[in-house]
């Protein structure tokens, strides 16, 4: 069986130079991009962008509330540490920044300061790497907002892109889709003019899979209303031998799957460092049979969910049989940890490097495409 390989442990780059088989660093039509997850930017006081805020019902608040003095502590110190290692790590052929979404973490209840929160974390980001172009995808937090629609009037002016768009990198198609708003036809659209791109990307902050913990629902056209249109995405993607490139879940991630039309490979990364022991995250999935495991164990009675993203309601038997629709996936890797990423694009292979915290070594290199088939 051919199954795709990483090389894992600080040694990874060592590893591969040893063994001959070097990573495309720098040559002709290859390229590197440095990749941030979720980053969930925000003061380090509460009320420097939360004043304003009042939720409708008492659970909201009290998770709010959590979210904004773990941030107001993770960029403190961590956030900038890995922030600047991101930076130091570029090459002189990394041709964008890319940011896989929930770049703030929004509920700010005021238009004026949702925009400032978007323009200080791009300047948070992008310090150090020299006026490379910051490229990123809408996440449910960069436009979260409980009461008002500000954060998406606010992030819309900000970013200007449309729900679907598409940028060349060399013979490579890159599409970006907002998965909080998606445009079905654009993409489709989008991915039908990337036929003969030599590798194709979708950029999403929402997998295209049901996400392994309680809001299993919280992916690209998870609604039960969307079902046609998710099974034919993944097919359009599995026969182009897509890349998906994601966010949200928190984790770092590696998921793969195979038919007779082509392999579709996603990896899912996170930048949110909320704790000093996820850069050194132990394994915590590494079968595809533990796929969906997280949801049954934290589910453990037969009852309606409250909210699939619709609002409308899905019993766990619903659940389920969603998750098993992608439990043919040959490879299920993932880590509860956090850091910093680079993306190396050759010819005929494409590797991700793993940079746990605010490493300048990698600690991993997945190979997403090419080398290390077997």
């Amino acid at each position: 069986m051919r199954r795709r390989k990483f090389i894992s442990n600080v040694g990874a780059w060592s590893l591969l130079c040893a063994s001959g088989c070097r990573l495309p660093e720098r040559g002709r039509n290859a390229y590197a991009v440095s990749v941030l997850g979720d980053t969930h930017f925000d003061g380090t006081d509460r009320n420097v962008y939360h004043a304003n805020y009042r939720p409708e019902v008492e659970w909201k608040r009290c998770v709010c509330e959590g979210e904004f003095l773990r941030n107001a502590e993770m960029w403190k110190n961590r956030m900038p540490r890995l922030l600047s290692s991101a930076a130091r790590c570029r090459t002189d052929n990394t041709a964008f920044l890319l940011h896989l979404g929930d770049l703030v973490q929004g509920d700010c209840c005021d238009y004026g300061l949702h925009l400032k929160m978007l323009r200080e974390a791009e300047t948070a980001c992008c310090r150090g790497f020299d006026g490379l172009d910051f490229l990123m995808v809408c996440g449910n937090h960069d436009i979260r907002e409980m009461v008002t629609k500000d954060g998406a009037m606010a992030f819309d002016e900000w970013y200007g892109k449309p729900s679907v768009w598409v940028r060349r990198e060399m013979d490579d198609a890159w599409i970006f889709v907002d998965s909080t708003r998606p445009d079905a036809d654009a993409l489709f659209a989008a991915l039908a003019d990337s036929d003969g791109a030599r590798h194709t990307f979708l950029v999403s902050h929402g997998p295209v899979s049901p996400t392994d913990n309680w809001g299993y629902f919280w992916f690209l056209f998870g609604e039960k209303r969307h079902t046609e249109t998710r099974r034919h995405l993944r097919h359009e993607l599995t026969r182009r031998n897509a890349i998906v490139l994601a966010g949200h879940m928190h984790c770092t991630s590696l998921m793969e799957w195979k038919d007779r039309e082509g392999t579709l490979v996603q990896f899912i990364a996170n930048s949110v460092w909320t704790r000093d022991d996820m850069a050194s995250a132990p394994l915590v999935a590494d079968d595809p049979r533990c796929f969906g495991s997280l949801y049954v164990n934290r589910k453990a009675k037969d009852e309606p969910e409250e909210y699939d993203g619709a609002y409308t309601t899905r019993s766990r038997a619903e659940a389920l049989a969603l998750i098993s629709e992608y439990a043919d996936m040959r490879q299920y890797k993932r880590w509860d940890s956090a850091g910093h990423y680079r993306l190396l694009v050759s010819p005929d292979s494409v590797d991700m490097l793993f940079y746990p915290g605010d490493a300048l070594v990698p600690s991993m290199t997945f190979a997403l495409k090419g080398r290390g088939e077997a």
